[in-house]
């Protein structure tokens, strides 16, 4: 009968969990901007961050979304798919503090259960020297875009 009672309370709680943790409804798609809702929890970078339409780093980052020659963000613009991105971090890098960019796009099941940030790749940005760079993940290393 314990045994019985315990597996009756775990499934009772599991199913709580389940029905507390999804939201319902769509996800609005919002395109090229800044995607805050899936924002790591860590520190803000370090350095003043400038945004906006008008700064250099957006349209820096809009200008790769639109021209970006790599696989996955080519991928994203084929199928239509709205790609925003999240300001991660800052890292010394090639001898300047480069702001680093994740790109890619939420997604959800169908149901609006399980949102997350699908990453479709990285950029380093040198604002200083108004410098593009891609991280390429398989050398660890960031190369220079134009």
């Amino acid at each position: 009968m314990k045994v019985r009672t315990f597996i009756l309370i775990v499934a009772v709680v599991f199913r709580m969990m389940v029905c507390t943790s999804g939201q319902s409804g769509s996800i609005p798609s919002v395109a090229a901007q800044p995607d805050t809702s899936m924002a790591p929890q860590h520190k803000a970078a370090p350095v003043a961050v400038e945004t906006g339409p008008s700064s250099w780093m957006d349209r820096a980052i809009l200008d790769f979304i639109a021209r970006g020659t790599s696989p996955l963000i080519a991928d994203a613009r084929r199928r239509g798919q709205n790609l925003s991105w999240i300001i991660d971090r800052t890292e010394a890098r090639n001898g300047a503090d480069l702001i680093v960019v994740q790109l890619g796009h939420t997604e959800s099941e169908p149901d609006g259960s399980s949102r997350r940030f699908a990453t479709a790749g990285w950029l380093y940005l040198d604002t200083a020297r108004e410098i593009i760079y891609e991280y390429d993940l398989p050398n660890d290393s960031l190369v220079r875009w134009n």
